[in-house]
């Protein structure tokens, strides 16, 4: 080899592993602004979600706040207070549901066979007892959880978020929840799309 060819392959050396940690450098940059972008995304669609269950939940109070404040106890009032409980619906995995402290569930339009049950002890795929922990919340004065429960339309087991509140005077606790198992759809189509964009 000829020292021209030589000292042109020296030179040419650095910008070679120059370019090539600059190819790195920038592949790691795009990963960590996909990660923060997926967690951005997340992050906006729980609060979103979040928003929707306290506007279905104080939906659900002005509903019933006309039947509780009668100050009547009797079944009759209750059985009419289910109903209208049951009636609000929006779509096809968008439900209300209703138990007492004991943990006895009252009303599930979604799951009939679920009423007259004690649920407490049910546990939920991640070993949670989800009706423990919304019948906890709701005494403490209401407010959300995450948990696991069988999506009515698919049938399977998927992670949800529930605003639940209570009524004291009735030893009822009631809420409603999103099924939150298409983030991940949404991360994975949010870190293709900055991909493509890239």
């Amino acid at each position: 080899m000829r020292l021209k060819t030589k000292i042109m392959l020296l030179a040419m050396a650095p910008l070679v592993a120059s370019a090539g940690l600059i190819a790195l450098a920038q592949r790691q940059q795009e990963e960590l602004l996909s990660q923060r972008q997926a967690a951005l995304v997340r992050s906006a669609y729980l609060e979103s979600a979040r928003n929707e269950l306290r506007h279905f939940a104080a939906l659900a109070l002005s509903t019933l706040s006309p039947l509780y404040n009668t100050g009547r106890d009797d079944a009759e009032i209750k059985a009419q207070a289910m109903r209208q409980l049951a009636a609000l619906d929006y779509g096809s995995d968008g439900y209300f549901f209703l138990y007492d402290f004991d943990g006895v569930n009252l009303m599930h339009p979604r799951q009939p066979e679920l009423v007259g049950r004690n649920l407490l002890r049910l546990r939920d795929e991640y070993g949670q007892f989800p009706i423990q922990l919304m019948r906890d919340k709701a005494r403490s004065g209401g407010g959300f959880v995450e948990y696991s429960w069988n999506k009515p339309s698919t049938q399977t087991p998927a992670r949800k978020i529930a605003y639940v509140t209570s009524l004291e005077r009735w030893n009822w606790w009631f809420g409603t929840g999103l099924y939150v198992d298409d983030i991940r759809s949404e991360e994975h189509t949010s870190e293709l799309q900055s991909r493509v964009d890239i």
